[in-house]
């Protein structure tokens, strides 16, 4: 049967090899009658896209897909050692059932997606509500864009990653929020960087307690705003980096603690509270 073999179409792994030659994938406009792909999926549009047991794929290009499964047996390398970029298109799914090394790859979501399945992710960019599921983790860099924001479940950050407010705009983390909600375990990040002129508001709609710690560093970036409004501390292991502003709580409890140096080369207003302790 012959394969529509457009870029929208259903591909799964043939054999072992890079991601970028079509000799290594089928392709199919139904799921179920396969050919001989060719052109390689993601290339130009959302591909569906599954690999298959006994299979290991090689991320050596710029993909954008609307689905991702690995199957049992099937494994995908993030990148060749080259850094490579796979975007999930709006409402994308990432399933893992298999095996998925990041390396230095990065992960993208266009807007809305769903992750399923132990995920160790390098680099993620998100832009819309992303649900990674029960077991995702972060080895280098999650960046909240403009629209983004974690659904429903937090992620696990490995020693030493960055939570990245990258938005360009007002966001605002409040208790129901997940990205960073925890003082261990999952939702518990390593180093927090606000840049690109962002303003992270810190509990803005609760009198209840929303304590916010890091492990490492907390940087501000020129441009950018931290506001600590309302009860809850801000606790950061590491050092206290500002070159935009911070502004704490006048709230009483509302207070700052830093484990390490506080480097206050921006805009620093303590509201009366306790900091640098």
């Amino acid at each position: 049967f012959p394969s529509h073999d457009i870029a929208n179409d259903f591909f799964r792994s043939k054999s072992t090899g890079s991601w970028n030659s079509a000799a290594n994938w089928e392709a199919s406009g139904d799921n179920s009658n396969w050919a001989d792909a060719t052109m390689v999926p993601g290339a130009t549009a959302g591909g569906r896209v599954s690999i298959l047991n006994g299979h290991t794929i090689t991320l050596d290009r710029n993909v954008t897909l609307s689905s991702l499964t690995i199957n049992s047996g099937g494994t995908l390398l993030g990148s060749d050692g080259t850094a490579r970029s796979m975007t999930l298109a709006t409402s994308g799914t990432f399933t893992n059932n298999g095996t998925f090394t990041h390396a230095s790859g990065k992960v993208s979501s266009a807007g809305s997606a769903t992750v399923s399945g132990t995920c160790g992710f390098f680099d993620v960019d998100v832009s819309g509500g992303v649900n990674f599921g029960s077991a995702s983790s972060i080895n280098g860099t999650l960046a909240i864009k403009s629209g983004g924001f974690l659904s429903t479940n937090p992620v696990t950050y490995a020693s030493g990653p960055t939570l990245k407010y990258d938005n360009g705009g007002a966001y605002g983390n409040d208790q129901n929020s997940t990205e960073w909600n925890s003082a261990s375990g999952a939702g518990y990040p390593h180093h927090v960087q606000v840049s690109s002129n962002s303003t992270l508001n810190l509990n803005t709609t609760s009198t209840t307690a929303t304590n916010r710690l890091c492990a490492g560093n907390l940087t501000i970036d020129a441009g950018s705003t931290v506001n600590r409004n309302n009860n809850g501390f801000l606790s950061v292991g590491g050092n206290c980096i500002v070159e935009g502003t911070l502004n704490l709580s006048s709230t009483v409890g509302g207070d700052l603690y830093v484990g390490g140096n506080a480097q206050l080369n921006g805009t620093f207003a303590p509201n009366n509270r306790a900091g640098l302790s």
